[in-house]
Parts: structure tokens; sequence; C-alpha cells
């Protein structure tokens, strides 16, 4: 089914969820609610480039959020743990 194709999706953003939940151990401050995290997944799926070709879409979506995730923490970081 076209929902078993997603998996590498899936993966990849548990994984980022599970990296972003532990930088609370770095520092209290470091908490990230899973609605940040729902609206940023859902902004990487609605502004990824899209592609007919599916393991192209895959790769877009993956890409897409795994930088905004990057972006969005990084902007949050304090000075000292950059």
């Amino acid at each position: 089914t076209t929902r078993a194709e997603y998996v590498p999706v899936a993966f990849r953003s548990a994984l980022l969820y599970f990296c972003v939940a532990d930088l609370s151990t770095i520092d209290p401050m470091y908490q990230y609610s899973l609605g940040w995290f729902m609206s940023l997944f859902r902004n990487g799926i609605q502004n990824s480039t899209a592609s007919e070709d599916l393991p192209e879409r895959l790769t877009n979506i993956i890409n897409y959020f795994t930088f905004s995730i990057y972006q969005n923490v990084c902007r949050s970081l304090f000075e000292k743990h950059k």
C-alpha cells in the first residue's frame, strides 16, 4: 500500500523527534512540544517539492523536514552550545 511506502519518512521523523527530545538533557530550556514538532512535520509535507516519482518525493520530504528541524533547533540554541 501507499502508506507502507512512506515508512522511510516515518523512520526519519521518529529519529529526529527523539534527538530533539533528548536535547533537554543538555539544558532544561531545550524542551520542544509535540505540537511544535508536528507543525514542522506538516509544513515539511506541504512545502517540500512535489514529484510524481514516489522515491523522489520521499527524499524531498525527508530533506526538507530534516533541514527545517535543523534550522529551528539551531535558532534556539544558546551560544555556548552552538
